[in-house]
């Protein structure tokens, strides 16, 4: 026998399968630990925007009786009941300024206020939804005053196919 090494003996293969195999499986734990993470974060920073798209219902805004010239921060409410004019303001101003006004990115907003006596839709803006535009879409319900009334306010943010 020669005393030379032996690099391709049957211990070498094993041993390099094994590593191969325990590789391989730290490869894909830590590529799925990356994508949770990822997605914590996205849910994260999704839950913050909903929350701060739904407050709007609920403060008065910077100034606190601003129009569409020279408002800073959007709020619809005064003397804590959603206030009409505020309202009309919010629609002349256009959803690309409220998502711009409320730092969005690349999520969209849309408002519906539904009247809880007679469960009809009172308020949409953007008028309409369209399902065929929609990749993901988070919702939040809350309830508020609006001409007396209590009503549901459901905020949805969505994403661009």
């Amino acid at each position: 026998m020669s005393a030379k090494a032996q690099a391709l003996t049957y211990d070498f293969f094993i041993a390099s399968t094994v590593f191969l195999l325990v590789m391989s499986v730290l490869a894909l734990y830590w590529s799925a630990l990356l994508k949770n993470v990822g997605e914590s974060n996205k849910l994260n920073f999704v839950s913050t925007k909903l929350g701060q798209a739904s407050n709007i219902w609920f403060k008065e805004g910077v100034p606190e009786n601003w129009n569409g010239s020279n408002v800073i921060e959007i709020g619809l409410s005064s003397n804590n009941r959603i206030n009409q004019t505020k309202v009309n303001y919010l629609v002349s101003l256009g959803a690309g300024f409220l998502a711009s006004n409320l730092a969005l990115g690349m999520l969209n907003p849309y408002y519906r206020v539904i009247n809880i006596s007679n469960n009809q839709t009172i308020f949409e803006f953007p008028t309409s939804l369209d399902s065929q535009e929609i990749s993901n879409i988070y919702k939040t319900t809350r309830i508020g005053i609006w001409n007396s009334s209590l009503v549901k306010i459901e905020t949805i943010l969505w994403e661009r196919k």
